[in-house]
């Protein structure tokens, strides 16, 4: 998939991605099911089976709440943070500790992360 890998299974994408994403999201939605997902929400980062880590922009309510989205178990299906910030403290915390996060383990290799 390449890019940062943000949150295990999760990797950063580019802005074109970003857009094509949402879009295509928003118009599956529309066609199917549109309490599956929301035109205010950016995802920002992509799994390998579809799901996506999400920052929320709908105005006043929650705006830039983050969180795990994944297309069977709909919105907080991993986790949730009250934004951006909140996700890297909680990353920062768990790998300066050793402890595992969101249920996965890791080893740093080579000054990286890599994810269990």
């Amino acid at each position: 998939m390449g890019g940062f890998q943000l949150a295990p299974a999760y990797w950063l994408t580019d802005a074109a991605r970003v857009a094509g994403d949402a879009s295509r999201l928003t118009a599956t939605a529309r066609g199917s099911n549109p309490e599956a997902w929301d035109v205010h929400w950016v995802p920002l980062a992509a799994g390998r089976c579809g799901g996506y880590l999400v920052v929320d922009h709908t105005p006043d309510v929650d705006t830039g709440r983050t969180f795990l989205w994944e297309p069977e178990t709909g919105a907080d299906a991993m986790g949730s943070w009250t934004g951006l910030e909140e996700l890297y403290s909680e990353l920062r915390s768990a790998l300066l500790g050793g402890a595992p996060w969101l249920d996965n383990s890791y080893q740093m290799v080579d000054g990286g992360v890599e994810w269990e």
